[in-house]
């Protein structure tokens, strides 16, 4: 976690100095800015954590289950609907929302971290807004700006929301309560509580570039065709599109995340590289997408709700658009 912690500590630097910057310049709201924009993230997040934390609690499930004949129809809805309905009924259904605790705590901290600062990352790296469809050198150019600074606050909030997630897992995984998942592998904490750090970065790396990328664009590309811009529909269409971008692309990270935070140093080694050498020769690589339809019934709805509570609060609180 060393190596993280000083890029951590450097970017917030960078940005404390930038704003520092601006406001010697005459731009004194630009501090009160920053905080409204993790603020209004944070409960961005955490409405749309509450609403479908069940289906976060199924996927994990399903990331989890053995290689076995249940694994050959592991993306079909009606697998996720049957382990649904079995949880209900062994566990109760408020076991579905297992973990929401800490997973509001992880919304607040990462969730608020990562989309919050992903306006004042863009304007510390020179991305501007893009002027027309053409696509130029500056546009790719532009890209890579976006790209660092949606990599950069995502490094951010991974780094101080990470503990939050492990406890969520294992509370969902092992059907614990908060105490005893703070409890368990009690011997190597608090090293235990950031187990799989480095995915948990590249996931949300890949999350909330696909997100706030992709929506920035899919927004662009609707409001550039007539759709109007405070529209509701173009918040919800673009949403949707970044939703499927994000689930694909961060599912196989995902998996292995799971796995090396639910995996008990003793019983072996738990890096990235050894988890997914074991399960690509345990289960294959389609063991890769295990619990996608769940990932993407959960995600889809979480990135539109997201960006719709984004919308809708920046409104109440007299801010601009995203």
């Amino acid at each position: 976690t060393t190596p993280v912690l000083k890029v951590t500590s450097t970017c917030l630097v960078l940005v404390n100095k930038k704003y520092n910057q601006l406001n010697i310049q005459g731009h004194p709201h630009k501090m009160s800015s920053l905080f409204q924009d993790w603020a209004v993230s944070a409960a961005a997040v955490s409405t749309a954590t509450t609403w479908t934390h069940p289906m976060d609690l199924v996927k994990v499930r399903l990331q989890l289950l053995h290689a076995g004949k249940q694994s050959k129809n592991i993306l079909s809805v009606s697998h996720l609907v049957r382990t649904t309905v079995a949880i209900s009924r062994t566990e109760g259904v408020i076991a579905l929302w297992s973990g929401l605790g800490p997973a509001l705590s992880r919304s607040v901290i990462y969730g608020g971290t990562r989309l919050g600062l992903y306006k004042p990352m863009k304007e510390l790296f020179g991305a501007v807004p893009r002027e027309s469809s053409a696509v130029t050198q500056e546009t790719w150019s532009n890209l890579g700006r976006r790209t660092l600074a949606a990599v950069s606050s995502a490094t951010i909030g991974s780094f101080f929301g990470h503990p939050f997630d492990v406890l969520k897992v294992r509370m969902q995984a092992k059907q614990m309560s908060f105490w005893a998942a703070l409890r368990y592998d009690y011997k190597n904490s608090p090293r235990s509580l950031y187990a799989g750090l480095m995915p948990a970065i590249w996931r949300a790396s890949v999350i909330t570039t696909a997100q706030c990328i992709g929506y920035d664009d899919s927004k662009d590309f609707l409001i550039r065709r007539g759709w109007d811009s405070t529209f509701v529909g173009t918040h919800f269409v673009a949403s949707l599109m970044a939703g499927f971008i994000s689930t694909t692309l961060s599912n196989p990270v995902d998996v292995i995340k799971t796995k090396v935070m639910v995996v008990k140093k003793e019983s072996g080694s738990r890096s990235m590289l050894s988890v997914l050498q074991a399960l690509l020769r345990e289960e294959g690589p389609r063991a890769l997408l295990k619990g996608w339809t769940a990932s993407y019934i959960r995600l889809g709805p979480h990135t539109t709700l997201i960006f719709l509570s984004n919308e809708f609060y920046r409104k109440l609180a007299n801010m601009n658009q995203l």
